[in-house]
């Protein structure tokens, strides 16, 4: 036993020397493969600055060849840019980032060589090759860094902008940097590392896109993290949640932990918004888990009035609004615990019982239980066939109280109101549409009326039948004012005054309600009474018609008072105040301050915010692969457990989105719609984990998603933004749908490239909204100047004024003669027949109420800035019409006959006996046109006819004077009707009454006596046209008859 021990013991004496020479061996290799390893990097080291100085010397001489061509280039492409750009973002990339380059040199004292022309991007990575090699160097960095930098910040795709910004914080970090970065680290890859993380700070504050694609990029070098890991440490480098250096502690503090504890320590930390420290100190604990979450029940607690006002004090806020706000916060504080809600105690349910059960059913009257019975019989029937929603008034507004569905919609909606009465509830649409059908019912044109059959038209406004297309289009808008009359009241939105026209005097104490007038109350502001201001669309001449006053003439407003102008008038009492959640950016505060002499001042959330940012996404791959990116997206959110918002910019997108995402597996619940606010409605929802809402602008602004509680946990409702909104308010809004009331919250773009403007495509997030800031000072000056609408009926009118251009080209210098200028010896022969087109001064004022017709017609397609290009296509089509016609002699307003005659008739009365000019022609025209309203006309005729005496112009003239008179009789029963409709037996005689009635009193019963004269004044002939039997008087036409020179 004792030989066996012994041999034993050798053996294993044996092995212990052999594994010590073994050990040995090994360490002599690596000591060798690393001084090899050493020895090799070296030889790269040096090999790639010989390479790297020669491919300088080439690239120098190369660019020195080809500078005047890049120049050219480059310049050419930025004008390319500005004429693409015209109504969007402007901007000269090149001249803005070359003059930031300029000031960067200047600030540290860098010069250039003048002697090379090459390209600005050239010269800035030339500048940023020689200072990391001249760092790298110093410092004992290996040199292939200088690539591995490159694939950090993904150098080749990015824009001159982004580029300059890595520039910048090159220079700063390798010139004011940390120079004692060897001294605590020993190995050239440590050195690489803490390097990209150094770059990763610089770039945080003002690039965080860039600053999170070089954490990326330094966590898959250099960290042992799983994915999870690294994608959430992005996230929280791009919201700033922590700093890189906390970022860099925390990473070295998970080496030893599990990495499945890790990831749900940062989402925890990454949604809520967690410091570093709670972060830290959850590692080291025995339970991590349960001790990140109490740190998320720990910061879920409301701020408190004095965190608000040390959150305020450290903005600076003046010390004029720290201590409003101070009493305000302190009040709230101290009351609003006593107003927190109750359930409804039991007691009190009882108490309530007994008080019903006390009612008295037994004391009843007989006559109120036959009315009951009626009642109870009448109900029966309505249930069985109508379909009732009854609503109770609650603060003033209609509240559903109970509904019967059991027929479909419902069929009539009831008010509730005291004392056992009712009224029906009518949507404004419908009470406007049935104001309309009644009018119409009333209204007849002239086309339709004739003078020989006036009791067809009796009781029926007659309009002429031109103006059918306008009064169809402007009948809605006129029975809403109609109706806005009504609800208006005296004393409030205006006062029943004096007119400006009182002021001249002249006129009795009995006659003064003759100047009555409705003078707008500018009652929201001022109070002040607008007497130089009138309503447009009618409104005023309801209002008048609704207190009996002279009705004023109506008018088209031209001019119109722009927002900036109107708020300014607040100016004149206590100046303004208000809130928002949504102010805009310095540009739009700055605008507020210059023009409302305002002040802004942000007030702190009453909760933490736990919204975080994901980078912005521009797809280059066209709009299906757009559509795709979205659609991933908006899955792997849902696939987390989150509620999913896509805001898209038009109904055609969410359609498409819709139409993408209905997959076979997938729910049809899973998936709403919210781009018609009708027909949808999110609000009322409570979504649950994976649900999509597809959403327009619509659910960007005030909407309030009501998510589940285990949503938030996943982090919160995930809000895609499918656009790059052009003001960064509408952005606001937008993300402003999640992490509201303090609940986790995630937003994200993705950007269409191809939609975005030039300017911004290639840039990171924060380089749009930069750009975005600056476009929307522009914007804001220029709105100073001039308005959407104004802009397209300027383009409209100079569409107009050279449809007139080429429409003189139909009349020679002699036909545009003014008529009124012309003496009789001089008037052109053409003026001398009757022609087959109107004159040109008629034709251009035709013209010109055609274009005010057309616009009115279609101030709705301007309002809502529609294309442009149509519109104008749409009036020169519609002046080409109205001009061929006019060269054709025709028209269908009979005005236009109306002015042409008259024009010739001026004519004609220079020498009544030589000729008429065309004046009887185009009276004849005018009479035909219209027969409703011929009555001038045919007047002018019979004094045309009579003048020029020419066959049997008595028995002509007599018939002409006779058909006057029946259209006579017509008008004046069509101001009686009006008379009819508008009087008051009680009210005294206003100004249009007295107006309209002395006209009809006029006309009243009165014959027409037609005498002939000779030139000594003795009776040649009579005519009579007897009247009523009990007229005044009747109306004496003398006509002077002279042998060979009648006139």
């Amino acid at each position: 036993r004792i030989d066996d021990q012994k041999q034993e013991y050798e053996r294993c004496q044996q092995q212990k020397k052999r594994r010590k020479i073994e050990d040995e061996t090994r360490r002599q290799a690596a000591l060798d493969r690393k001084r090899t390893i050493q020895e090799q990097i070296e030889k790269e080291n040096k090999k790639l600055r010989e390479l790297l100085s020669e491919a300088h010397d080439r690239l120098q001489l190369e660019l020195n060849l080809k500078a005047q061509e890049h120049y050219h280039q480059q310049h050419s492409q930025v004008l390319h840019e500005l004429v693409a750009e015209e109504h969007g973002i402007a901007r000269d990339e090149v001249t803005d980032v070359n003059d930031k380059f300029k000031e960067l040199l200047s600030k540290y004292d860098i010069r250039e060589d003048q002697n090379v022309k090459i390209p600005l991007k050239n010269r800035m990575k030339t500048l940023q090759n020689e200072l990391t090699l001249q760092y790298f160097k110093e410092h004992h960095i290996p040199t292939s860094l200088q690539w591995a930098l490159d694939q950090a910040t993904g150098y080749v795709n990015l824009s001159l902008t982004e580029r300059f910004n890595i520039l910048k914080s090159v220079v700063k970090l390798t010139l004011d940097g940390d120079s004692d970065i060897k001294c605590f680290l020993t190995t050239g890859q440590d050195r690489k590392t803490e390097f990209l993380f150094n770059l990763q700070e610089q770039l945080q504050a003002k690039n965080p896109t860039l600053a999170r694609q070089v954490l990326a990029n330094v966590l898959v070098l250099s960290s042992k993290l799983t994915q999870s890991c690294k994608e959430i440490l992005c996230h929280i480098v791009f919201n700033n949640i922590w700093t890189p250096k906390e970022i860099r502690l925390f990473i070295r503090q998970t080496s030893r932990v599990d990495q499945e504890t890790v990831v749900k320590i940062l989402h925890k930390a990454c949604t809520y918004r967690l410091s570093c420290n709670d972060a830290l100190s959850a590692l080291k604990k025995k339970n991590p888990v349960d001790y990140i979450q109490h740190c998320v029940d720990r910061a879920e607690h409301d701020k408190d009035a004095d965190t608000l006002l040390a959150e305020l004090e450290d903005k600076n806020y003046p010390e004029c609004v720290l201590s409003l706000l101070r009493k305000v916060l302190t009040y709230i504080e101290e009351e609003l615990p006593k107003y927190v809600s109750k359930p409804i105690k039991a007691k009190k349910i009882e108490d309530c019982k007994k008080i019903i059960n006390s009612l008295d059913f037994n004391n009843h009257k007989i006559d109120a239980l036959k009315k009951c019975k009626l009642l109870r019989q009448l109900e029966t029937k309505i249930e069985k066939n109508v379909s009732v929603d009854c609503y109770s008034l609650m603060d003033n507004k209609a509240k559903l109280y109970r509904t019967d569905r059991s027929h479909g919609d419902p069929d009539v909606s009831l008010l509730l109101l005291e004392n056992g009465c009712t009224c029906e509830i009518m949507s404004e649409e419908s009470l406007i549409q049935g104001a309309v059908d009644k009018l119409k019912s009333t209204i007849k044109y002239s086309d339709q009326c004739s003078v020989k059959s006036l009791d067809e038209c009796k009781g029926f406004i007659i309009v002429p039948s031109f103006l059918k297309t306008y009064i169809e289009n402007r009948l809605p808008l006129f029975a809403e004012n109609a109706l806005k009359a009504i609800r208006m009241t005296p004393g409030r939105e205006y006062m029943i005054e004096k007119a400006p026209e009182a002021d001249t005097g002249g006129f009795s104490d009995a006659d003064s309600h003759q100047y009555d007038a409705i003078i707008p109350v500018d009652f929201e502001a001022s109070g002040m009474l607008e007497k130089n201001k009138r309503w447009g669309e009618g409104l005023q001449q309801f209002l008048e018609m609704k207190h009996q006053l002279a009705i004023s003439q109506l008018s088209n407003v031209t001019n119109y008072m722009s927002n900036v102008h109107f708020f300014k008038r607040y100016l004149s009492g206590k100046g303004i105040f208000g809130v928002s959640g949504t102010l805009g950016d310095e540009a739009e505060k700055v605008f507020l301050e210059r023009h409302y002499k305002t002040a802004s001042y942000v007030i702190p959330a009453h909760r933490h915010t736990k919204l975080v940012e994901l980078p912005a996404v521009q797809v280059s791959g066209g709009s299906t692969q757009w559509i795709q990116v979205i659609c991933e997206t908006a899955q792997r959110a849902a696939d987390r457990g989150q509620v999913v918002l896509i805001i898209c910019e038009d109904v055609n997108t969410a359609d498409e989105l819709k139409t993408k995402m209905d997959l076979p597996e997938r729910e049809a619940s899973e998936i709403t719609m919210y781009t018609i606010s009708e027909k949808h409605n999110i609000e009322k929802q409570n979504f649950s984990r994976g649900n999509i809402i597809i959403a327009t602008n619509l659910g960007g602004r005030g909407t309030d998603i009501n998510v589940q509680q285990d949503v938030n946990e996943c982090g919160g409702l995930f809000v895609l933004l499918s656009y790059f909104p052009r003001s960064h308010r509408v952005e606001q809004q937008v993300f402003g749908r999640t992490a509201r009331k303090g609940n986790p919250g995630m937003v994200q773009m993705v950007l269409n490239q191809g939609h975005l403007a030039p300017a911004y495509q290639g840039h990171s997030i924060e380089t749009m909204r930069h750009l975005g800031e600056e476009y929307e000072l522009r914007h804001l000056d220029s709105m100073e100047k001039y308005k959407c609408d104004i802009e397209i009926k300027e383009a409209l009118f100079s569409t107009f004024c050279e449809f007139l251009c080429d429409f003189d080209k139909n009349y020679t210098v002699e036909e545009r003669s003014d008529l009124s200028k012309v003496k009789l010896k001089d008037v052109p022969e053409y003026f001398k027949i009757h022609q087959n087109k109107f004159d040109y001064q008629t034709a251009l004022n035709a013209l010109k109420e055609s274009w005010a017709l057309w616009l009115i017609l279609h101030e709705e397609h301007i309002s809502r800035h529609d294309d442009v290009s149509k519109l104008r296509e749409d009036l020169t089509i519609d002046l080409k019409k109205t001009g061929d016609f006019l060269l054709q002699g025709t028209s269908c307003n009979f005005y236009d006959y109306i002015k042409q005659a008259t024009s010739r008739t001026d004519l004609h009365c220079m020498n009544k006996t030589k000729c008429d000019f065309g004046a009887k022609t185009y009276w004849q025209k005018a009479a035909e046109c219209d027969h409703f309203y011929s009555a001038v006309a045919l007047y002018n005729q019979a004094y045309i006819t009579l003048n020029l005496r020419k066959g049997d112009y008595i028995a002509e003239g007599k018939k002409l004077l006779e058909e006057a008179q029946s259209a006579v009789d017509s008008e004046k029963r069509d101001l009686e009707s009006y008379i009819e409709k508008i009087s008051d037996v009680n009210h005294p005689a206003t100004a249009l009454d007295i107006h309209v009635l002395t006209q009809s009193d006029a006309l009243e019963g009165k014959g027409i006596k037609l005498v002939t004269v000779d030139n000594d004044g003795k009776k040649l002939s009579e005519d009579y046209f007897p009247g009523k039997e009990d007229s005044a008087g009747d109306i004496v036409l003398q006509l002077k008859k002279e042998p060979k020179n009648p006139t």
